[in-house]
Protein backbone atom coordinates (compact mmCIF):
# COMPACT_ATOMS: atom_id res chain seq x y z
CA UNK A 1 0.00 0.00 0.00
CA UNK A 2 1.52 3.35 -1.71
CA UNK A 3 1.95 6.37 0.26
CA UNK A 4 -1.33 9.06 0.62
CA UNK A 5 -1.88 12.13 -1.76
CA UNK A 6 -4.21 15.26 -1.65
CA UNK A 7 -6.30 16.26 -4.88
CA UNK A 8 -6.86 19.91 -5.21
CA UNK A 9 -10.33 21.46 -7.08
CA UNK A 10 -8.94 22.84 -10.25
CA UNK A 11 -11.33 25.32 -11.95
CA UNK A 12 -10.74 27.79 -14.42
CA UNK A 13 -12.26 31.17 -14.99
CA UNK A 14 -11.67 31.14 -19.13
CA UNK A 15 -11.86 27.62 -21.44
CA UNK A 16 -8.41 26.20 -21.74
CA UNK A 17 -7.13 25.71 -25.50
CA UNK A 18 -4.23 24.40 -27.06
CA UNK A 19 -2.57 24.28 -30.33
CA UNK A 20 -0.96 21.37 -31.96
CA UNK A 21 1.25 21.21 -35.01
CA UNK A 22 2.01 17.89 -35.97
CA UNK A 23 5.29 17.34 -38.00
CA UNK A 24 3.09 14.39 -40.35
CA UNK A 25 1.26 17.57 -41.57
CA UNK A 26 -2.31 18.05 -39.38
CA UNK A 27 -2.72 21.00 -36.50
CA UNK A 28 -5.34 22.23 -34.55
CA UNK A 29 -6.84 24.29 -31.79
CA UNK A 30 -8.26 22.12 -28.67
CA UNK A 31 -10.53 23.05 -26.37
CA UNK A 32 -9.02 20.81 -23.38
CA UNK A 33 -10.88 21.85 -20.48
CA UNK A 34 -14.15 23.86 -19.80
CA UNK A 35 -14.38 27.02 -17.77
CA UNK A 36 -16.07 26.92 -14.37
CA UNK A 37 -15.96 23.42 -14.18
CA UNK A 38 -14.78 21.61 -10.98
CA UNK A 39 -11.80 18.71 -12.19
CA UNK A 40 -9.42 16.66 -9.79
CA UNK A 41 -5.86 15.35 -12.16
CA UNK A 42 -7.26 11.96 -11.50
CA UNK A 43 -10.34 10.89 -9.63
CA UNK A 44 -13.36 10.99 -11.23
CA UNK A 45 -14.02 14.08 -13.22
CA UNK A 46 -10.64 13.72 -13.80
CA UNK A 47 -8.07 16.59 -15.73
CA UNK A 48 -6.03 14.08 -17.24
CA UNK A 49 -8.52 12.25 -19.03
CA UNK A 50 -10.52 15.55 -20.43
CA UNK A 51 -7.41 16.72 -22.23
CA UNK A 52 -6.15 13.57 -23.77
CA UNK A 53 -10.04 12.64 -25.04
CA UNK A 54 -9.81 16.13 -26.53
CA UNK A 55 -6.58 15.71 -28.22
CA UNK A 56 -7.38 12.41 -29.49
CA UNK A 57 -11.55 13.24 -30.41
CA UNK A 58 -10.30 15.87 -32.32
CA UNK A 59 -11.27 15.39 -36.15
CA UNK A 60 -7.80 17.60 -37.93
CA UNK A 61 -5.33 15.96 -35.42
CA UNK A 62 -3.83 12.36 -36.84
CA UNK A 63 -2.05 11.16 -33.71
CA UNK A 64 -2.55 9.36 -30.02
CA UNK A 65 -1.81 11.40 -27.51
CA UNK A 66 -1.24 9.99 -23.64
CA UNK A 67 -0.94 12.23 -20.59
CA UNK A 68 0.12 10.78 -17.18
CA UNK A 69 1.01 12.24 -13.74
CA UNK A 70 3.71 10.69 -11.96
CA UNK A 71 1.58 10.57 -8.79
CA UNK A 72 1.40 6.65 -7.87
CA UNK A 73 4.20 5.54 -5.80
CA UNK A 74 6.23 6.02 -2.61
CA UNK A 75 9.03 7.61 -5.02
CA UNK A 76 6.63 9.72 -7.33
CA UNK A 77 8.13 12.59 -8.79
CA UNK A 78 4.59 14.58 -8.80
CA UNK A 79 5.01 15.44 -12.81
CA UNK A 80 2.90 15.72 -16.37
CA UNK A 81 4.53 13.52 -18.97
CA UNK A 82 2.79 13.87 -21.86
CA UNK A 83 3.38 11.93 -25.47
CA UNK A 84 2.56 11.62 -28.77
CA UNK A 85 2.63 8.34 -31.81
CA UNK A 86 1.67 8.78 -35.27
CA UNK A 87 2.84 12.37 -35.56
CA UNK A 88 6.04 12.34 -37.31
CA UNK A 89 9.39 13.14 -36.22
CA UNK A 90 7.40 15.68 -33.43
CA UNK A 91 5.00 17.61 -31.94
CA UNK A 92 4.66 20.70 -30.97
CA UNK A 93 1.70 22.17 -28.44
CA UNK A 94 1.09 26.22 -27.99
CA UNK A 95 -0.50 26.51 -24.78
CA UNK A 96 -3.16 29.55 -25.34
CA UNK A 97 -3.67 30.45 -21.84
CA UNK A 98 -1.20 29.61 -18.93
CA UNK A 99 -3.27 28.58 -16.25
CA UNK A 100 -3.33 25.15 -17.28
CA UNK A 101 0.35 25.07 -18.43
CA UNK A 102 1.08 26.18 -14.99
CA UNK A 103 -0.96 23.56 -13.26
CA UNK A 104 0.73 20.89 -15.31
CA UNK A 105 4.05 22.09 -14.12
CA UNK A 106 5.00 23.54 -17.62
CA UNK A 107 6.97 26.60 -17.59
CA UNK A 108 7.08 26.84 -21.84
CA UNK A 109 5.12 25.87 -25.23
CA UNK A 110 6.73 22.15 -25.96
CA UNK A 111 8.60 21.57 -29.41
CA UNK A 112 11.06 19.40 -30.44
CA UNK A 113 9.72 15.98 -29.81
CA UNK A 114 6.93 13.52 -29.17
CA UNK A 115 7.03 13.40 -25.36
CA UNK A 116 8.04 15.83 -23.30
CA UNK A 117 8.35 16.00 -18.95
CA UNK A 118 7.16 18.53 -16.89
CA UNK A 119 10.06 20.05 -14.97
CA UNK A 120 7.76 20.98 -12.26
CA UNK A 121 5.94 19.29 -9.84
CA UNK A 122 1.85 19.35 -10.69
CA UNK A 123 -0.08 21.72 -8.52
CA UNK A 124 -3.12 21.04 -6.69
CA UNK A 125 -1.17 17.73 -5.93
CA UNK A 126 0.99 16.96 -2.63
CA UNK A 127 2.64 13.72 -2.09
CA UNK A 128 3.60 13.14 1.58
CA UNK A 129 6.78 11.96 1.98
CA UNK A 130 5.48 9.55 5.20
CA UNK A 131 2.22 7.96 6.46
CA UNK A 132 -0.57 9.73 8.30
CA UNK A 133 -0.28 9.75 12.18
CA UNK A 134 -3.66 8.87 12.60
CA UNK A 135 -4.11 6.23 10.28
CA UNK A 136 -7.51 4.77 9.13
CA UNK A 137 -9.58 1.95 11.27
CA UNK A 138 -8.25 -1.76 10.96
CA UNK A 139 -9.91 -3.83 8.09
CA UNK A 140 -11.35 -1.22 5.57
CA UNK A 141 -13.46 -2.58 3.13
CA UNK A 142 -13.13 -0.97 -0.47
CA UNK A 143 -16.33 1.18 0.10
CA UNK A 144 -16.46 1.96 3.28
CA UNK A 145 -13.31 3.21 5.64
CA UNK A 146 -13.90 4.25 9.46
CA UNK A 147 -12.52 7.71 9.45
CA UNK A 148 -14.05 10.76 11.13
CA UNK A 149 -16.52 11.37 13.91
CA UNK A 150 -20.18 12.40 12.90
CA UNK A 151 -21.85 15.66 14.26
CA UNK A 152 -25.30 16.90 13.84
CA UNK A 153 -27.29 19.41 15.22
CA UNK A 154 -30.45 21.75 14.45
CA UNK A 155 -30.73 25.23 14.04
CA UNK A 156 -34.39 26.89 13.35
CA UNK A 157 -34.10 30.41 11.69
CA UNK A 158 -36.24 32.95 11.91
CA UNK A 159 -37.14 34.56 8.46
CA UNK A 160 -37.96 37.59 7.62
CA UNK A 161 -41.27 38.69 6.78
CA UNK A 162 -42.82 37.56 3.34
CA UNK A 163 -40.25 34.25 3.38
CA UNK A 164 -40.46 30.50 4.38
CA UNK A 165 -39.48 29.77 7.97
CA UNK A 166 -36.78 26.85 7.89
CA UNK A 167 -35.48 24.49 10.07
CA UNK A 168 -31.88 23.41 9.78
CA UNK A 169 -30.66 20.46 9.98
CA UNK A 170 -26.89 18.89 9.54
CA UNK A 171 -25.14 15.40 9.62
CA UNK A 172 -21.10 16.06 9.04
CA UNK A 173 -18.27 14.14 9.59
CA UNK A 174 -15.33 15.61 11.01
CA UNK A 175 -11.56 14.57 10.57
CA UNK A 176 -8.25 16.16 11.47
CA UNK A 177 -5.92 14.98 8.58
CA UNK A 178 -2.06 14.68 10.47
CA UNK A 179 1.43 14.26 9.45
CA UNK A 180 3.92 14.19 11.97
CA UNK A 181 7.55 13.49 10.25
CA UNK A 182 7.33 15.58 6.94
CA UNK A 183 10.45 16.74 5.29
CA UNK A 184 11.09 20.44 4.65
CA UNK A 185 11.05 20.47 0.53
CA UNK A 186 7.75 18.49 1.12
CA UNK A 187 6.58 21.75 3.79
CA UNK A 188 7.67 25.04 2.50
CA UNK A 189 7.93 26.66 -0.80
CA UNK A 190 11.53 28.20 -0.26
CA UNK A 191 12.86 24.70 0.49
CA UNK A 192 11.26 22.90 -2.68
CA UNK A 193 13.75 20.46 -4.05
CA UNK A 194 10.86 20.21 -7.20
CA UNK A 195 8.83 23.04 -7.50
CA UNK A 196 5.42 23.10 -6.54
CA UNK A 197 6.18 20.03 -4.37
CA UNK A 198 5.33 21.67 -1.18
CA UNK A 199 2.37 21.35 1.44
CA UNK A 200 2.79 25.46 1.45
CA UNK A 201 1.79 25.33 -2.40
CA UNK A 202 -1.00 23.22 -1.70
CA UNK A 203 -2.58 24.86 1.29
CA UNK A 204 -2.35 28.45 -0.78
CA UNK A 205 -3.34 26.98 -4.00
CA UNK A 206 -6.48 25.03 -2.43
CA UNK A 207 -6.83 24.59 1.10
CA UNK A 208 -6.45 28.58 1.98
CA UNK A 209 -9.15 30.01 -0.62
CA UNK A 210 -11.64 27.13 -0.07
CA UNK A 211 -11.34 24.66 -2.34
CA UNK A 212 -12.67 21.66 -2.06
CA UNK A 213 -9.87 18.85 -1.87
CA UNK A 214 -9.39 15.00 -1.79
CA UNK A 215 -7.69 12.05 0.27
CA UNK A 216 -6.59 9.70 -0.95
CA UNK A 217 -5.14 6.49 1.39
CA UNK A 218 -3.21 4.67 -1.19
CA UNK A 219 -2.14 7.03 -3.70
CA UNK A 220 -1.76 3.89 -6.16
CA UNK A 221 -5.69 3.91 -6.03
CA UNK A 222 -7.18 6.78 -7.66
CA UNK A 223 -10.60 4.92 -7.73
CA UNK A 224 -11.15 5.63 -4.10
CA UNK A 225 -10.73 9.42 -2.57
CA UNK A 226 -12.45 11.34 0.41
CA UNK A 227 -13.47 14.62 -0.27
CA UNK A 228 -13.02 17.16 2.52
CA UNK A 229 -12.99 20.88 2.88
CA UNK A 230 -10.87 22.34 5.72
CA UNK A 231 -13.32 23.58 9.17
CA UNK A 232 -10.65 26.39 9.81
CA UNK A 233 -7.22 27.78 10.35
CA UNK A 234 -4.25 28.62 9.42
CA UNK A 235 -0.93 27.04 7.43
CA UNK A 236 1.28 26.15 10.96
CA UNK A 237 3.71 23.79 10.85
CA UNK A 238 5.30 22.89 13.55
CA UNK A 239 8.73 21.52 14.11
CA UNK A 240 9.09 17.64 15.48
CA UNK A 241 12.81 19.16 16.51
CA UNK A 242 13.06 22.92 17.40
CA UNK A 243 16.54 22.96 15.58
CA UNK A 244 17.17 23.63 11.57
CA UNK A 245 18.88 20.93 10.07
CA UNK A 246 18.19 21.48 6.17
CA UNK A 247 16.06 19.44 4.29
CA UNK A 248 16.07 16.37 6.72
CA UNK A 249 14.21 18.46 9.11
CA UNK A 250 11.12 17.05 10.43
CA UNK A 251 7.78 18.69 10.66
CA UNK A 252 4.37 18.15 12.06
CA UNK A 253 1.24 19.51 10.62
CA UNK A 254 -2.31 19.18 11.09
CA UNK A 255 -5.62 20.37 9.36
CA UNK A 256 -8.77 20.46 10.59
CA UNK A 257 -11.81 18.96 7.83
CA UNK A 258 -15.32 18.36 7.50
CA UNK A 259 -16.87 16.32 4.47
CA UNK A 260 -19.58 15.03 2.64
CA UNK A 261 -22.79 14.34 4.82
CA UNK A 262 -22.83 10.32 5.17
CA UNK A 263 -23.51 7.72 7.68
CA UNK A 264 -22.51 7.15 10.96
CA UNK A 265 -20.91 3.79 9.53
CA UNK A 266 -18.39 6.93 7.82
CA UNK A 267 -17.68 8.56 5.35
CA UNK A 268 -18.97 7.57 2.12
CA UNK A 269 -16.23 7.24 -0.74
CA UNK A 270 -16.36 9.40 -4.19
CA UNK A 271 -18.27 7.07 -5.84
CA UNK A 272 -21.39 9.08 -7.14
CA UNK A 273 -24.16 11.13 -5.82
CA UNK A 274 -24.65 10.54 -1.83
CA UNK A 275 -28.60 9.36 -0.91
CA UNK A 276 -30.10 8.19 2.48
CA UNK A 277 -33.04 7.10 3.45
CA UNK A 278 -34.82 7.59 6.86
CA UNK A 279 -38.52 6.89 7.35
CA UNK A 280 -40.05 8.58 4.81
CA UNK A 281 -37.79 11.28 4.39
CA UNK A 282 -35.05 11.15 1.59
CA UNK A 283 -31.79 13.39 2.26
CA UNK A 284 -29.56 14.09 -0.63
CA UNK A 285 -25.94 15.38 -1.19
CA UNK A 286 -26.55 18.80 -3.76
CA UNK A 287 -24.93 22.09 -3.56
CA UNK A 288 -21.59 23.14 -4.97
CA UNK A 289 -18.52 20.64 -4.86
CA UNK A 290 -16.39 23.66 -4.55
CA UNK A 291 -17.95 25.23 -1.39
CA UNK A 292 -15.22 26.38 1.11
CA UNK A 293 -15.61 24.13 4.25
CA UNK A 294 -18.11 21.48 3.63
CA UNK A 295 -18.43 19.16 0.50
CA UNK A 296 -22.37 19.29 -0.70
CA UNK A 297 -25.58 20.53 1.18
CA UNK A 298 -27.58 18.19 3.02
CA UNK A 299 -31.24 19.09 2.17
CA UNK A 300 -34.88 17.13 1.99
CA UNK A 301 -37.99 18.80 2.01
CA UNK A 302 -40.89 16.98 4.43
CA UNK A 303 -44.42 19.12 3.89
CA UNK A 304 -43.77 22.85 4.06
CA UNK A 305 -40.75 22.42 5.90
CA UNK A 306 -37.37 22.38 3.74
CA UNK A 307 -34.23 20.96 5.89
CA UNK A 308 -30.65 22.32 5.09
CA UNK A 309 -27.40 22.13 6.31
CA UNK A 310 -26.36 24.52 8.51
CA UNK A 311 -23.13 25.50 10.50
CA UNK A 312 -20.06 25.36 8.89
CA UNK A 313 -21.34 25.96 5.60
CA UNK A 314 -19.64 28.80 3.50
CA UNK A 315 -20.22 29.09 -0.20
CA UNK A 316 -16.95 29.09 -2.46
CA UNK A 317 -15.40 32.55 -2.29
CA UNK A 318 -15.75 35.06 -5.59
CA UNK A 319 -13.03 37.23 -4.30
CA UNK A 320 -10.38 37.29 -1.62
CA UNK A 321 -8.27 40.19 -0.96
CA UNK A 322 -5.55 39.64 2.17
CA UNK A 323 -2.86 42.58 3.00
CA UNK A 324 -0.33 40.49 4.08
CA UNK A 325 0.02 38.45 0.18
CA UNK A 326 -0.12 39.79 -3.70
CA UNK A 327 0.44 43.15 -3.36
CA UNK A 328 2.34 45.25 -6.05
CA UNK A 329 4.09 48.47 -5.24
CA UNK A 330 5.18 51.60 -6.78
CA UNK A 331 7.51 52.86 -4.11
CA UNK A 332 4.60 52.48 -1.00
CA UNK A 333 1.81 52.74 -2.95
CA UNK A 334 -0.42 49.78 -3.81
CA UNK A 335 -1.16 49.53 -7.90
CA UNK A 336 -2.42 45.92 -7.78
CA UNK A 337 -4.03 44.05 -4.90
CA UNK A 338 -3.75 40.00 -6.37
CA UNK A 339 -6.92 38.23 -5.73
CA UNK A 340 -6.18 35.13 -3.75
CA UNK A 341 -9.75 32.71 -4.40
CA UNK A 342 -8.29 31.70 -7.63
CA UNK A 343 -10.87 33.76 -9.81
CA UNK A 344 -8.58 36.56 -10.79
CA UNK A 345 -10.52 38.99 -9.96
CA UNK A 346 -7.75 41.58 -8.99
CA UNK A 347 -8.09 45.50 -8.11
CA UNK A 348 -5.87 47.80 -9.39
CA UNK A 349 -5.34 51.41 -9.73
CA UNK A 350 -3.35 53.59 -12.95
CA UNK A 351 -3.63 56.43 -11.05
CA UNK A 352 -0.75 57.62 -8.78
CA UNK A 353 -2.72 59.90 -7.05
CA UNK A 354 -5.31 57.66 -6.42
CA UNK A 355 -3.63 54.84 -5.07
CA UNK A 356 -3.63 53.63 -1.71
CA UNK A 357 -0.45 52.80 0.30
CA UNK A 358 0.77 49.94 1.66
CA UNK A 359 1.31 50.01 5.84
CA UNK A 360 3.61 47.65 7.44
CA UNK A 361 2.38 45.99 11.17
CA UNK A 362 -0.94 47.76 11.58
CA UNK A 363 -3.74 45.55 12.50
CA UNK A 364 -2.06 42.80 15.08
CA UNK A 365 1.02 42.60 13.24
CA UNK A 366 -0.76 42.24 9.70
CA UNK A 367 0.18 45.20 7.15
CA UNK A 368 -2.96 47.05 5.84
CA UNK A 369 -3.82 48.82 2.76
CA UNK A 370 -4.48 52.90 4.23
CA UNK A 371 -7.01 54.82 1.91
CA UNK A 372 -6.44 58.46 3.24
CA UNK A 373 -7.82 60.70 1.13
CA UNK A 374 -5.82 63.71 1.84
CA UNK A 375 -8.62 65.82 -0.38
CA UNK A 376 -7.50 63.39 -3.18
CA UNK A 377 -9.81 60.17 -3.13
CA UNK A 378 -7.35 56.78 -3.29
CA UNK A 379 -9.38 53.68 -4.74
CA UNK A 380 -8.67 50.54 -5.99
CA UNK A 381 -10.66 49.11 -9.61
CA UNK A 382 -12.01 45.82 -10.49
CA UNK A 383 -12.07 45.40 -14.55
CA UNK A 384 -14.67 42.88 -13.87
CA UNK A 385 -15.66 42.41 -10.66
CA UNK A 386 -17.91 39.92 -8.95
CA UNK A 387 -21.72 39.87 -9.80
CA UNK A 388 -24.97 37.73 -8.74
CA UNK A 389 -28.14 38.22 -7.28
CA UNK A 390 -27.45 36.57 -3.72
CA UNK A 391 -23.75 38.88 -2.75
CA UNK A 392 -21.99 38.92 -0.12
CA UNK A 393 -18.97 41.56 0.86
CA UNK A 394 -17.00 41.05 4.23
CA UNK A 395 -14.51 43.78 5.23
CA UNK A 396 -11.78 43.82 8.16
CA UNK A 397 -10.93 47.44 8.51
CA UNK A 398 -9.12 49.95 11.07
CA UNK A 399 -10.29 53.34 11.52
CA UNK A 400 -8.44 56.12 10.53
CA UNK A 401 -10.15 59.04 11.07
CA UNK A 402 -13.51 60.16 12.02
CA UNK A 403 -14.13 62.79 8.86
CA UNK A 404 -17.54 62.68 9.41
CA UNK A 405 -17.69 62.00 5.25
CA UNK A 406 -19.28 59.24 3.40
CA UNK A 407 -16.88 56.32 3.70
CA UNK A 408 -17.41 54.26 0.65
CA UNK A 409 -15.94 50.69 1.43
CA UNK A 410 -17.23 48.84 -1.62
CA UNK A 411 -19.27 50.12 -4.12
CA UNK A 412 -20.78 47.28 -5.72
CA UNK A 413 -23.00 49.16 -8.21
CA UNK A 414 -26.72 48.68 -6.22
CA UNK A 415 -25.28 47.48 -2.97
CA UNK A 416 -22.48 49.84 -1.68
CA UNK A 417 -20.74 48.97 1.52
CA UNK A 418 -20.01 52.23 3.58
CA UNK A 419 -18.01 52.07 6.50
CA UNK A 420 -19.06 55.23 7.38
CA UNK A 421 -22.28 57.15 6.75
CA UNK A 422 -22.44 60.98 7.22
CA UNK A 423 -22.28 59.91 10.94
CA UNK A 424 -19.50 57.47 11.02
CA UNK A 425 -22.00 54.40 11.47
CA UNK A 426 -21.33 51.53 9.22
CA UNK A 427 -24.61 51.40 6.71
CA UNK A 428 -25.57 49.43 3.70
CA UNK A 429 -27.14 51.29 1.10
CA UNK A 430 -29.01 50.81 -2.46
CA UNK A 431 -32.40 52.31 -2.47
CA UNK A 432 -32.44 53.09 0.48
CA UNK A 433 -29.95 53.29 3.21
CA UNK A 434 -29.67 51.05 6.79
CA UNK A 435 -27.23 52.36 9.42
CA UNK A 436 -25.86 50.26 12.02
CA UNK A 437 -26.82 52.35 15.11
CA UNK A 438 -23.36 52.49 16.51
CA UNK A 439 -20.66 55.10 15.50
CA UNK A 440 -17.16 53.66 14.54
CA UNK A 441 -13.81 55.07 16.30
CA UNK A 442 -10.62 56.12 15.43
CA UNK A 443 -8.20 53.47 16.37
CA UNK A 444 -10.52 50.41 16.15
CA UNK A 445 -10.80 47.28 14.33
CA UNK A 446 -13.99 46.17 12.96
CA UNK A 447 -15.54 43.40 10.60
CA UNK A 448 -18.72 43.70 8.99
CA UNK A 449 -21.00 42.02 6.31
CA UNK A 450 -23.10 43.36 3.82
CA UNK A 451 -24.84 41.48 2.16
CA UNK A 452 -28.45 40.99 -0.13
CA UNK A 453 -30.70 38.24 -1.63
CA UNK A 454 -32.77 39.91 -4.75
CA UNK A 455 -34.97 36.69 -4.52
CA UNK A 456 -36.64 37.55 -1.76
CA UNK A 457 -35.61 40.89 -1.65
CA UNK A 458 -33.62 42.25 1.34
CA UNK A 459 -30.01 43.55 1.92
CA UNK A 460 -28.52 43.14 5.44
CA UNK A 461 -25.47 44.25 7.92
CA UNK A 462 -23.80 43.11 10.43
CA UNK A 463 -20.67 44.33 12.40
CA UNK A 464 -18.45 42.28 14.62
CA UNK A 465 -20.52 39.73 16.44
CA UNK A 466 -23.63 41.55 16.58
CA UNK A 467 -27.16 40.71 15.43
CA UNK A 468 -27.65 41.01 11.43
CA UNK A 469 -30.25 44.01 10.85
CA UNK A 470 -32.48 43.43 7.76
CA UNK A 471 -32.80 46.71 5.33
CA UNK A 472 -36.38 45.14 4.14
CA UNK A 473 -35.03 46.41 0.40
CA UNK A 474 -32.33 44.79 -2.51
CA UNK A 475 -33.79 43.97 -5.76
CA UNK A 476 -30.63 44.17 -7.17
CA UNK A 477 -27.65 42.27 -9.13
CA UNK A 478 -24.65 43.94 -7.02
CA UNK A 479 -21.48 44.18 -9.36
CA UNK A 480 -18.00 44.86 -7.53
CA UNK A 481 -16.62 47.78 -9.09
CA UNK A 482 -14.63 49.73 -6.65
CA UNK A 483 -12.99 49.16 -3.56
CA UNK A 484 -13.07 52.81 -2.28
CA UNK A 485 -14.63 56.16 -4.39
CA UNK A 486 -13.52 58.50 -6.78
CA UNK A 487 -15.76 61.33 -5.06
CA UNK A 488 -14.21 63.47 -2.51
CA UNK A 489 -17.33 63.23 -0.09
CA UNK A 490 -17.44 59.41 -0.60
CA UNK A 491 -13.75 58.52 0.00
CA UNK A 492 -12.62 56.04 1.92
CA UNK A 493 -10.68 56.82 5.43
CA UNK A 494 -9.08 53.52 6.50
CA UNK A 495 -6.69 50.93 6.81
CA UNK A 496 -7.97 47.48 5.08
CA UNK A 497 -6.94 44.10 6.19
CA UNK A 498 -9.23 41.77 4.24
CA UNK A 499 -12.10 42.27 1.98
CA UNK A 500 -13.76 38.99 0.96
CA UNK A 501 -16.55 38.31 -1.99
CA UNK A 502 -19.20 35.57 -1.81
CA UNK A 503 -22.10 35.31 -4.60
CA UNK A 504 -24.25 34.00 -2.03
CA UNK A 505 -26.10 35.61 1.03
CA UNK A 506 -24.15 34.18 4.21
CA UNK A 507 -26.55 33.80 7.04
CA UNK A 508 -26.41 34.69 10.40
CA UNK A 509 -24.90 31.31 11.61
CA UNK A 510 -22.52 31.56 8.93
CA UNK A 511 -20.96 34.45 9.76
CA UNK A 512 -20.62 33.95 13.20
CA UNK A 513 -18.16 30.90 12.25
CA UNK A 514 -16.72 33.24 9.74
CA UNK A 515 -16.60 35.66 12.14
CA UNK A 516 -14.75 33.28 14.94
CA UNK A 517 -12.02 32.69 12.12
CA UNK A 518 -11.67 36.11 11.72
CA UNK A 519 -11.06 36.88 15.45
CA UNK A 520 -8.87 34.33 15.32
CA UNK A 521 -6.58 36.12 13.07
CA UNK A 522 -7.04 39.52 14.10
CA UNK A 523 -7.09 39.42 17.71
CA UNK A 524 -8.45 43.10 18.26
CA UNK A 525 -11.74 42.07 16.91
CA UNK A 526 -13.90 42.76 20.11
Amino acid sequence: MALEKLEGAIRFTAAQTVSVVEAAGPSATVTVAAASTTYYWTSNIALLSEIVNALNDDATLGGTYTLTLDDDSDAATGKAVITATGVGATVAVTWNTTALRDALGWTGNLSGATSYTAPQHARYLWLPNCGRSSPLAPNPTAQTRDMGVEESDYTITVAPTGASKRLGYNRRLVENLSWSWLKAPKVWIEHEAVTNESLQRFYRDAIAVGRAFRYHPDRSVDSLAFEWGARSGEFKPTPVVPTWVGSASGWAFSVGVVGQPGSAAGLVPVVGPLSSTLAAATLTASGTVASAEVLGVLSATLGDCTSVGTGFLLPAIACWLKSDVGITLVGTKVSQWDDQSGNNAHVTQGTDANRPEKIDAVIDGYPAVRFLSGGTPRLLNWTTGPTGSQYTAVLVWKQVAKTGAYQLGVYANNLNCYLGYTDNQPTVEASTALHWGTESTAGNVYAAMWSCDKGIPRMYIVVNAGSELDAEAGAFNPTATSLGYSATNFALESDIAEVRIYLSRLTSAQWTNLYADLKSRYASLP
